[in-house]
């Protein structure tokens, strides 16, 4: 995990892994407003181009970014598949609402 903490507005300083603290800075990009992470931090968080990353604010004021978890579409589609059969046959909650013209 890669932990930061707000310097200034436009300053965010960065803590690796291993120790190695930086100041990055927030740049324009575009209508938004960017921060570039240099090639050591992805290393370090074993992130590559076009990886997802999740961000969260914590009441202290920092930013963590977190790699986000993939899914398995495949692996959760079958287990979605093994739950429904387990599931009572019933008659559709929305087909018996059209046929009592209640929607």
């Amino acid at each position: 995990m890669l932990a930061c903490g707000i310097v200034s507005p436009y300053i965010v300083s960065t803590r690796i892994s291993s120790g190695v603290k930086m100041k990055l800075q927030v740049a324009k990009w575009g209508n938004s407003l960017a921060i570039r992470l240099p090639v050591e931090c992805l290393r370090a968080a074993g992130l590559k181009e076009g990886d997802e990353v999740e961000a969260e604010v914590t009441p202290a004021g920092e930013i963590r970014l977190t790699v986000a978890q993939s899914i398995d579409k495949k692996a959760f589609l079958e287990r979605v598949a093994r739950l429904r059969a387990g599931l009572p046959m019933t008659t559709a909650t929305v087909e018996a609402m059209r046929r009592d013209d209640r929607y």
